[in-house]
């Protein structure tokens, strides 16, 4: 019998992922060194009690053994890149932002003022959606009314139409977020990905 290759599918990794960057974002959070601690009280509040304890006391360590050597500081450089970008973006009078991806992110929440009128489509698949909303109900998290979480199998649905479907502007200036997402993508959807960031750029 041949063997058959096993093909990483997104919705086999999402929520894993989506998991780990909330857990190292809110252990970031939690840090005194101001070369890796960032700004995301949300996560520290989606994670279970156990969790936030062994962080808060030092005993989990992200840094140490429990993560490939440079994958917590990855996850951290990228969050503080990405947040200032999204900062800077907002000054500059950005309408829209789209968050592909999106997994347990929280920047419409607590880098956007309730008089900011930016809209957040926040894109990923429904299981990764469905944890989150679930974590914000339990936890009292209010989700923003501009805040647009969006279902969309990216290798099976097309992002165009969804986004359309949710009121999306491809004629307003738009910020495009793709942070740890493509890896887990076959090469002719993240060259559709691309594509379509070009095609819905003002």
């Amino acid at each position: 019998m041949g063997h058959t290759k096993h093909i990483r599918r997104v919705e086999d990794y999402s929520s894993r992922t989506a998991n780990y960057t909330c857990m190292s974002r809110a252990s970031s959070y939690l840090e005194n060194n101001p070369l890796f601690k960032s700004e995301d009280y949300i996560a520290v509040k989606l994670l279970p009690i156990f969790i936030r304890f062994l962080l808060l006391c030092k005993i989990l360590n992200l840094k140490g053994k429990i993560s490939p050597k440079g994958i917590y500081q990855y996850v951290i450089a990228r969050t503080k890149y990405i947040d200032n970008v999204f900062i800077e973006s907002i000054k500059k009078g950005i309408d829209q932002v789209v968050i592909l991806g999106a997994g347990f992110d929280s920047r419409a929440i607590r880098l956007l003022d309730e008089k900011d009128r930016v809209k957040v489509y926040e894109i990923d698949i429904q299981t990764t959606i469905s944890a989150k909303l679930k974590q914000y109900k339990m936890r009292k998290i209010k989700l923003p009314d501009n805040d647009i979480l969006i279902p969309v199998d990216f290798e099976k649905e097309n992002i165009r139409t969804k986004l359309n479907e949710y009121g999306f502007n491809k004629d307003k200036k738009t910020l495009f977020v793709l942070e740890g997402l493509i890896m887990y993508l076959s090469e002719d959807t993240v060259k559709d990905t691309f594509n379509f960031i070009t095609d819905y750029s003002s």
